[in-house]
């Protein structure tokens, strides 16, 4: 839910950045990454995604989602593997 509730609100502030020109950018830097991206790295992830597929990029933009997933659960697992199981 966290993940959702912070799409929605990176797409509210993303909309009156592109459409009204409300934020500067360092005012976008703050709540996008620092807000928003603080309080679930996922919008701004999914904000990433969003922009490449605006701009056309879809190739791009898919290798980008599920090599951004397929990688981070790579790392989980090794990472979770790394830790010896207690005897």
């Amino acid at each position: 839910m966290v993940n959702m509730i912070g799409c929605l609100v990176i797409g509210l502030l993303a909309g009156l950045a592109a459409k009204d020109n409300f934020f500067s950018e360092s005012a976008r830097v703050f709540l996008f990454t620092g807000i928003v991206g603080g309080f679930t790295t996922f919008s701004a992830f999914e904000l990433d995604a969003f922009f490449l597929l605006k701009k056309g990029d879809v190739l791009v933009a898919g290798s980008y989602l599920m090599l951004s997933i397929f990688i981070g659960l790579l790392a989980l697992w090794v990472g979770f593997s790394l830790i010896p199981n207690k005897s």
